[in-house]
């Protein structure tokens, strides 16, 4: 047999038919090289694969690591925006504090003043010529 593999026979069983047949199987050399061209296919895809893998896990470390950079980034703004929400609330109270002093001032100037000018005005309506 030139070119061809010595057959080889199976007996198979269809139960459904309730019979045995007899399946002879003979490859020839273009079925060899068929199935040759299909594993070098199937190595030439498989290739092609590895190559989209590494790509991928080329694409998820970059991904990562601008996770990483957004979640540091975000961090950091948090921890900017809880020291300006601490400086406005100190800024608030040391306001309050000041008002709280420039109405404790405004309060004794105006019994000052008070006392002041009525005295004045009482030294003006006792004056002689006033009256």
């Amino acid at each position: 047999m030139i070119g061809r593999v010595p057959a080889v026979s199976a007996e198979m069983h269809l139960s459904g038919f309730g019979a045995a047949h007899t399946v002879t199987e003979v490859m020839d050399d273009e079925t060899r090289a068929y199935f040759e061209e299909m594993r070098r296919r199937f190595d030439a895809m498989d290739q092609r694969f590895d190559v989209t893998d590494r790509r991928f896990d080329a694409s998820d470390a970059k991904l990562d690591a601008y996770r990483r950079e957004a979640g540091v980034t975000a961090e950091h703004l948090l921890d900017e925006i809880k020291l300006v929400a601490e400086v406005g609330r100190s800024n608030g109270q040391a306001i309050e504090r000041l008002r709280d002093e420039m109405n404790a001032r405004f309060r004794e100037n105006e019994i000052v003043l008070r006392a002041a000018f009525g005295q004045i005005r009482r030294d003006v309506e006792e004056r002689p010529d006033r009256r």
